[in-house]
């Protein structure tokens, strides 16, 4: 195994004496996060294993965790499929994100027209 930039990286942040908390990746899929942290091998999943290995490694480490969520609480999928009004809503509010053209400024004719105007002129 090779070392990474993630590697790297944790000893920088340990030589620089700052405190991390163990990231903590959400995983809808359940045969993924029993793959991670079983390293049972069958002829299902042996190509799996040379892949994630590295993974696994981690997990035992306790670099990392890994969690099952339900594909409904899956904030990720923001960023993975399209989702309904309200899915979306839901996602972006549990990413604190908001639409600030409206918040900053409420749209109106004449806002569109100055930027129209500035795009073609």
């Amino acid at each position: 195994m090779q070392p990474s930039e993630p590697d790297f990286l944790e000893v920088l942040v340990t030589s620089l004496a700052i405190k991390i908390d163990v990231p903590l990746i959400f995983n809808d899929n359940s045969g993924a996060v029993v793959i991670s942290k079983e390293p049972k091998l069958n002829p299902n999943t042996k190509h799996i294993e040379i892949r994630f290995q590295y993974i696994r490694q981690l997990i035992n480490g306790r670099v990392m965790k890994i969690q099952q969520v339900s594909t409904v609480g899956m904030i990720a999928d923001i960023l993975t499929k399209p989702l309904g009004k309200i899915k979306l809503a839901d996602a972006c509010k549990q990413l604190h994100l908001t639409n600030s053209s409206r918040t900053l400024h409420p749209p109106n004719r004449f806002t569109y027209h100055s930027i129209i105007k500035t795009l073609i002129f």
